[in-house]
């Protein structure tokens, strides 16, 4: 398989984003392939840990990656401004 990228968007919050990554950085770890999610930003954290969720959906520490964590549950130019 060719290295490909993939975005998993949305056009809410509570949508399915993080699951549906989930899912897919899981199938793609099982068929071989060295997938990682990246989480650019997350916000709300804690408690909210999107790619901790991935990394516990698929058992392994490296399947996921968040950028930046932020504190306030807000867009997040507007946490990072805070």
């Amino acid at each position: 398989m060719n290295a490909t990228d993939f975005a998993v968007v949305g056009t809410d919050t509570g949508v399915g984003k993080t699951v549906m990554a989930a899912g897919l950085t899981g199938w793609l770890r099982e068929t071989g392939v060295d997938a990682r999610a990246v989480k650019p930003c997350q916000t709300g954290y804690p408690p909210d840990d999107d790619a901790q969720f991935v990394a516990e959906v698929c058992g392994d520490d490296d399947a996921a990656t968040c950028l930046r964590r932020l504190e306030p549950p807000l867009a997040p130019a507007v946490a990072a401004a805070q």
